[in-house]
């Protein structure tokens, strides 16, 4: 009967402790609603999160780019008027990749031209060090 009392008063202490951690976490979360109300407008995350939420159900899509958004919608016009059929999810899928790959190896080629013009800037500041 004692360890009965004994364990009933521990979980009544831990039932108040859970309680009074679940106020602490809603007063923190009012707290962090009011400062983010003070840098983003609550009306700008209910429109966003509306938009996110069509935008998932339109498209199965959990994280939308806009940029690439445009090229796809670019890439299907364009494929819709010199083909005359809509790409596939596969047609796009390829395109978006080969996107990509082209502008990342753009990237690299203009990261190696900016390397060879500071190497070359520093080999004549060098002579023009050592000339003096």
């Amino acid at each position: 009967m004692l360890n009965w009392l004994g364990r009933g008063l521990l979980l009544r202490a831990v039932v108040q402790e859970l309680r009074g951690i679940r106020r602490e976490l809603a007063g923190q979360r009012q707290a962090l609603e009011r400062l983010a109300d003070q840098f983003a407008p609550a009306l700008a995350r209910t429109r966003s999160a509306q938009a996110s939420a069509e935008e998932v159900a339109d498209t199965g899509v959990s994280a939308f780019d806009p940029i690439e958004g445009g090229l796809v919608e670019d890439f299907i016009a364009r494929t819709q008027r010199q083909t005359g059929h809509t790409p596939s999810g596969d047609e796009i899928l390829t395109f978006l990749a080969d996107e990509q790959t082209v502008t990342l190896h753009d990237r690299l080629r203009a990261r190696e031209q900016e390397v060879r013009l500071a190497q070359s800037t520093r080999l004549a500041e060098a002579r023009e060090g050592a000339a003096q």
